[in-house]
């Protein structure tokens, strides 16, 4: 197999979920090759789409879901021959050179505007040869799905399959796999104690951790205040502000002499440090609860942003791996709650008995379909 995984820089969930499938055809001793495809339509829009993407998503989270719920009522913005889908598709031609000259045989597609690339290169070059699927990135079958035609569509449970036969998706071409692919290390699993001991957590105490993404969305300065109100004394409370270094200068002033409470900005140990939490407060991005529902960890889950995400919390919701919090001052008490009830959180952590691996599913299928 030689794969080609078609990503795009709005958010890094995408391309969380590209890397992970990358890594995993990798160590099968194949090839793979990550792209940002918005660049083939030209470098400067995709940093454009990009930039904008990260403003409106961590600074205006209402116009972002104001964006999600038009393509949800209008699908024919999307349609063949409009307006966006000419210009999303537009680096099509440019694709297809690098495909043919390079001699990919599998098109990987974990955003659905590279799905619609991918979909439009089927339909005017159809000596391609390649596979090509596309990868859901959310616990719900987001818009513009339906105008992406490819070879197999993965799907994060098999819940979702009516969803996607509803829209006239081949219920023969849908896989459902154990989850949304996560980096490998996600999967190596450091006990809680002895995780706990290597972040220089007290013997006996308990690890509440709070992340809105990796770009410290949401309102986490409220959230931090109103929990360390009400934080257990036997708590350490880890707040991780991801790439937002206003949020971390911000929170680190208001709380550096506050030994209970530790903010963090990028951190590359995430798994270590999820191995040794108890309870997380997060968003429920589709990429931050599969990493929880990998971990076993439970969640207290706060909208920041909706769209999509409104789906994802009320899966998790359901399955029993997460409780809802509506505002600040209940995510608090939750948060206090559930740290001093033990059995509730084993109950928790139980919910989901996975023994597959996502990206190892999809790379098993891609070679059967090759």
């Amino acid at each position: 197999m030689k794969a080609l995984i078609l990503t795009c820089n709005t958010g890094q969930g995408h391309n969380s979920v590209a890397k992970a499938i990358n890594q995993t055809i990798i160590s099968h001793g194949d090839d793979a090759l990550t792209v940002d495809a918005l660049s083939f339509i030209s470098e400067r829009t995709s940093s454009f789409i990009s930039n904008w993407f990260v403003k409106l998503y961590r600074y205006m989270p209402k116009v972002f879901d104001l964006g999600y719920n038009l393509a949800e009522s209008y699908p024919e913005l999307f349609e063949e021959g409009s307006l966006i889908r000419k210009f999303l598709v537009s680096g099509s031609d440019k694709l297809y050179e690098r495909i043919a000259e390079e001699g990919y045989d599998c098109i990987i597609c974990p955003h659905a505007f590279t799905g619609l690339m991918a979909t439009h290169l089927r339909a005017t070059h159809p000596e391609l040869k390649a596979t090509t699927s596309f990868v859901a990135t959310d616990y719900t079958l987001v818009p513009v799905t339906q105008e992406i035609k490819v070879d197999a569509y993965f799907i994060p449970d098999p819940s979702l399959v009516p969803s996607y036969e509803k829209v006239g998706i081949d219920a023969g071409k849908v896989y459902p796999i154990t989850g949304i692919p996560v980096r490998r290390e996600f999967y190596s699993k450091t006990d809680k104690e002895e995780a706990k001991r290597l972040l220089g957590i007290p013997n006996g105490y308990k690890h509440l951790i709070m992340m809105f993404g990796s770009m410290g969305c949401g309102p986490m300065p409220k959230f931090t205040s109103e929990i360390s109100k009400t934080l257990p004394q036997d708590t350490i409370f880890t707040v991780i502000c991801g790439t937002n270094d206003s949020l971390k200068k911000k929170l680190d002033a208001a709380y550096k002499n506050s030994p209970q409470i530790r903010i963090e900005g990028f951190v590359k140990d995430i798994s270590l440090i999820m191995d040794s939490a108890d309870l997380y407060v997060t968003k429920p991005g589709g990429l931050s609860t599969s990493e929880a529902r990998i971990k076993k960890l439970p969640m207290v889950l706060f909208n920041a942003v909706s769209g999509c995400e409104q789906t994802n919390l009320e899966f998790m919701i359901e399955k029993g791996a997460a409780i809802e919090a509506k505002n600040e001052a209940q995510v608090a008490e939750l948060c206090r709650t559930l740290l001093c009830d033990p059995d509730r959180l084993k109950s928790m952590s139980q919910v989901f008995d996975d023994h597959g691996i996502a990206a190892d599913e999809i790379y098993e299928i891609l070679k059967n379909l090759s």
